[in-house]
């Protein structure tokens, strides 16, 4: 079947060469054919203007063979990628509705990637506020354009804003945020900005406060080599303030392979668990316990707007009359 296809295909393309030396000859002639073989009829304006029309049919059929001999073989490859690209989200979702297949077509068409995600909680009681803790989120990721053009990639992050109860507790704040260029050979840091410094621009909006930093701050990224792997490191860090029975959901903003989440915690006091958005914990996650907290390897992807949500709770306090009856019941 494979040599039948191969073979038909140098047909194809010596059918193709045939036909273009065949408009070149025969362009070559049109152009070059003498007048008085045109003087058809007694009226010269006549014969001028079927001239006329031969001569430009010639010169388009032998610029057209050119063209067609010259085009760079990258353009014609160029050219069949984009159609594929094009045409796959309606040879998959050929059975969805039109509404559909434009949602996924978004997918199919994302410029950046994530990779190496790695997120850590850590979870503090707060003495002075007995029935509050601190949440300090530190993400880090490596990210690539996968599109073969430059692009301009804007670093995103938002926290919520602090609830009403929580806001004489501490301050909610975007706590750092750091980049780096990854090229091997070539690493080198791009900026990092501690809170408080100036160039650490946030904004509130729609109950979240969000990292908004100068446009020289974002990073132009080349377009995607696969013979040249470049990718770039952002790291970011968070504080925020919750009440001691809580949750916070966590979504990513450019499709991410893997992503490691690390809880640390103080285990005599809450309990935590995790939900992701898009699959059970038990299927797309690989649990493990450390010496002061949870880590979970989700290594299933995300796609943007998927994630995971952490809840924590207090710990129930031992009942001592329980331990008796159980104790009771054991004798």
């Amino acid at each position: 079947m494979a040599l039948w296809i191969s073979s038909n295909q140098r047909s194809e393309r010596s059918k193709f060469g045939y036909l273009l030396l065949t408009a070149f000859i025969s362009g070559l002639f049109l152009a070059g054919v003498p007048d008085h073989w045109l003087a058809i009829t007694s009226h010269p304006q006549i014969s001028e203007f079927v001239s006329h029309i031969l001569r430009g049919l010639g010169d388009a059929m032998m610029i057209a063979s050119i063209i067609a001999v010259t085009v760079d073989e990258t353009a014609k490859r160029k050219l069949l990628k984009e159609f594929g690209e094009n045409i796959s989200t309606h040879v998959i979702g050929r059975l969805l509705p039109p509404e559909l297949r434009e949602h996924i077509h978004h997918y199919l068409n994302v410029d950046f990637v994530r990779y190496n995600w790695e997120i850590t909680y850590t979870i503090s009681l707060l003495s002075k506020h007995p029935h509050y803790v601190q949440l300090h989120t530190r993400s880090s990721y490596e990210i690539e354009n996968r599109s073969p053009f430059p692009r301009e990639y804007v670093i995103g992050y938002e926290v919520e804003e602090p609830c009403c109860g929580c806001k004489d507790v501490g301050v909610t704040h975007i706590k750092l945020a750091k980049a780096r260029d990854l090229k091997p050979g070539h690493e080198r840091d791009l900026f990092e900005l501690h809170y408080g410094d100036p160039l650490l621009k946030t904004r509130s909006e729609e109950g979240f406060i969000k990292l908004c930093l100068d446009k020289d701050k974002n990073i132009m990224m080349p377009g995607h080599d696969p013979g040249a792997q470049q990718r770039f490191k952002v790291e970011i860090e968070s504080i925020e303030f919750y009440t001691d029975s809580f949750y916070t959901p966590f979504d990513t903003f450019h499709p991410v392979l893997q992503t490691t989440l690390s809880v640390l915690y103080p285990s005599e006091a809450l309990e935590i668990d995790l939900s992701l958005t898009f699959d059970s914990v038990k299927d797309a996650a690989q649990p493990e316990t450390l010496a002061e907290g949870k880590k979970w390897t989700i290594t299933r992807p995300m796609l943007p707007g998927q994630g995971f949500v952490v809840r924590w709770s207090p710990r129930a306090k031992d009942d001592p009359r329980k331990h008796r009856q159980q104790g009771s019941q054991q004798k």
